[in-house]
């Protein structure tokens, strides 16, 4: 099967734009909830426990930013499938780049091209998890362990998109990505 590379080009360069438009708003709001709390996203995504998730929560209902963090998370619905699919396609375009013939090579990078989808699926269970937490006021320590575990699949899953996108990126620059 022959891919159309102008057009896989397209859909990595359109989902990309959209995944940084997306990720804009979530640093600009982010922004506001550490200015408001000193406390972010990425602080409670690297919570490991229910007494540092408390502390966060604690933080946000005190200082008012509990509804910034509920639509941050509500937001980041729309981050996720902008950049599950957008590492999909840069780990489509490296596998264009690097692996055109048949064979191993090919076959891995097409089953890891569906890592980042996966991700963004785990993401969606982070944020619900998230979400329970935030509305509750509160964090169970058996919650605390499922939502840390789930946000470190997610973030493995989207490492893999990642490097590969990056892979996408060297060959594109190296001339690779043409039409044969």
């Amino acid at each position: 099967m022959t891919i159309d590379i102008g057009k896989l080009k397209a859909r990595w360069g359109w989902t990309s734009l959209l995944a940084l438009v997306v990720m804009g708003a979530l640093w600009a709001i982010d922004t506001s909830i550490i200015a408001r709390s000193g406390q972010g996203i990425m602080q409670w995504e690297a919570a490991r426990n229910a007494p540092e998730m408390n502390r966060l929560i604690s933080a946000w209902i005190a200082t008012g930013a509990a509804p910034r963090m509920a639509f941050l998370l509500g937001l980041d619905y729309l981050y996720m499938p902008s950049y599950g699919f957008a590492l999909f396609y840069g780990t489509l375009a490296a596998r264009e780049a690097f692996a055109r013939r048949p064979g191993a090579a090919r076959r891995l990078l097409t089953t890891l091209a569906f890592a980042p989808l996966v991700g963004a699926v785990f993401d969606v269970f982070e944020n619900a998890f998230e979400a329970k937490m935030l509305f509750a006021g509160s964090v169970s320590p058996q919650l605390a362990s499922i939502a840390y575990a789930t946000t470190m699949m997610k973030f493995a899953f989207i490492a893999i998109g990642l490097a590969c996108s990056l892979a996408a990126i060297v060959g594109l620059f190296m001339g690779r990505l043409k039409r044969p």
